[in-house]
């Protein structure tokens, strides 16, 4: 356990009082008596603080999450607002996102109720990407991104064409010049998620699926960014050495095909080969993206290196599936 004085923390003199005043004033909880920081997790840009609050009848579990962006108090308020956003779209489904309690400027953090449960890609390492209910779990997840895809759409968004250039290097070099990616675009554009993937995904015991890490900006792209986005995770969760046990190949495929007829069936879209090819195609670039960001950090962190073995050979076996489809 942390010690509790990281709520006193000398860097932070009024964390724990405002977090305080923020509980009181925007939760029905009173008589707080003490809190304590449970586990502190560091990350690129912010420090996640899971606390228990100690009240006269109850423990209550919530999590702040210290921003260090340069402009963090707008890092706080842009997230904040977002999940509160995102669970207004989620109120009467059965999905959700963090219950936010509010933010505070002084550390500038967002503050948020526990979700409880185990994250997706944690899930299908344990379940073995095939044992028990993972196939109705993964098609539950593609109905989540298809609810946001069909009934998040706001009227003014900027849409994203930046990757098309490469994306018709791709798929000409393939043989599918006759893709035509702006025809898709008048029916396949949404608002696009940007990280909606297995660790960003909490499944509680009752099999309820939350959602984290909501877009910071509302961006309309073709849908088959978002999809390729969860299939390279599904990659990136199966090739990790804890899974080396498993037939990779094999459990990718089933996954993937989960996923995407719940995604069909919630939004009535088919996906045809074309749009299964540019689906390729842009997991290839989100791949040539992260090996450019693992390269740079290889030196730091040397388990970049099994990262960037997996990148290399997930693009050359997706530029063989694309040509022979």
């Amino acid at each position: 356990m942390v010690n509790n004085t990281r709520l006193m923390h000398p860097g932070f003199p009024d964390l724990r009082k405002n977090i305080t005043d923020l509980i009181i004033n925007n939760t029905v909880i009173s008589g707080i008596k003490d809190m304590k920081v449970e586990k502190e997790v560091k990350c690129l840009y912010s420090t996640i603080l899971f606390i228990t609050v100690q009240t006269a009848t109850d423990n209550i579990k919530i999590v702040a999450k210290l921003c260090q962006l340069e402009d963090a108090l707008g890092q706080a308020i842009g997230e904040t607002e977002n999940y509160r956003s995102l669970e207004n779209l989620f109120k009467g489904s059965e999905f959700s996102t963090l219950n936010v309690i509010g933010y505070i400027e002084s550390p500038p953090c967002h503050v948020s109720y526990l979700a409880e449960g185990e994250v997706l890609s944690q899930f299908i390492r344990k379940a073995g990407a095939s044992g028990g209910n993972i196939g109705t779990v993964l098609r539950k997840c593609g109905s989540m991104l298809g609810f946001y895809h069909f009934n998040n759409n706001p009227e003014e968004m900027i849409l994203n064409r930046k990757d098309y250039n490469e994306l018709r290097k791709i798929l000409y070099k393939s043989g599918h010049d006759h893709i035509d990616i702006t025809t898709i675009e008048k029916q396949r554009v949404r608002s696009r998620y940007t990280d909606f993937t297995p660790w960003n995904i909490i499944i509680d015991k009752g099999g309820g699926l939350t959602l984290l890490d909501p877009p910071y900006q509302e961006v309309a792209e073709l849908i088959h960014n978002d999809l390729a986005r969860f299939r390279f995770g599904l990659v990136r969760t199966l090739y990790h050495p804890s899974c080396w046990n498993i037939n990779r190949k094999d459990s990718l495929d089933y996954l993937y095909e989960s996923f995407l007829s719940g995604y069909m069936e919630a939004t009535g879209y088919t996906i045809s080969a074309d749009e299964g090819a540019l689906i390729d195609a842009y997991e290839i670039v989100l791949w040539r993206k992260s090996l450019i960001n693992y390269r740079d950090k290889l030196f730091k962190h040397p388990r970049n290196l099994y990262s960037i073995l997996t990148g290399f050979l997930r693009i050359w076996e997706l530029k063989y599936r694309i040509r022979r489809k």
